[in-house]
């Protein structure tokens, strides 16, 4: 497949659909054809770097305000339910929003404030348990999974 220069110098893949040219006349084709010139070239190039700068700078700078920390719950606060062993938590706060997480279950519940979240998440998770175990006969390998880690530590209290 034989391709103008300017289609050459074209790639849709990358955002660039049009390239400055001028017109010159090509020994090769008998005819005149584009060809850009290093200086529209060189000018396009460092618009399009300048902009990625701005670009990388914005997403730095929403990673850099993510603030993370973990500790560990005790209690689920359900007088129904209590942990064999204090359960780790992470959480992150970004734009005004914390969000409270635990690997081992994987559940995670929001919040203004460290403590919604975690009151929420203390929610979340009871309520999967009760859900995973009024289930627990028909469930999947990954939700078996799940629920075999929470009865590892997490046990109806007597």
């Amino acid at each position: 497949m034989t391709r103008s220069p300017t289609q050459a110098l074209t790639n849709p893949r990358l955002g660039l659909t049009s390239v400055p040219t001028f017109a010159a006349r090509g020994p090769q084709s008998g005819g005149d054809f584009a060809l850009p010139t290093f200086t529209d070239t060189s000018t396009f190039v460092l618009r399009e770097l300048t902009e990625l700068r701005q670009q990388i700078a914005d997403l730095l700078s929403r990673i850099s305000t993510v603030r993370r920390w973990s500790g560990a719950i005790a209690t689920l606060d359900d007088s129904r339910f209590e942990l064999r062993m204090p359960l780790p938590i992470g959480f992150e706060e970004a734009e005004g929003t914390v969000v409270a997480y635990s690997h081992d279950f994987e559940n995670y519940a929001s919040g203004e404030t460290e403590y919604e979240a975690l009151d929420e998440l203390r929610k979340v998770i009871v309520d999967d348990y009760e859900s995973l175990e009024r289930e627990a006969d028909r469930l999947g390998p990954v939700p078996s999974r799940v629920f075999a880690r929470m009865t590892s530590l997490i046990r109806r209290a007597t």
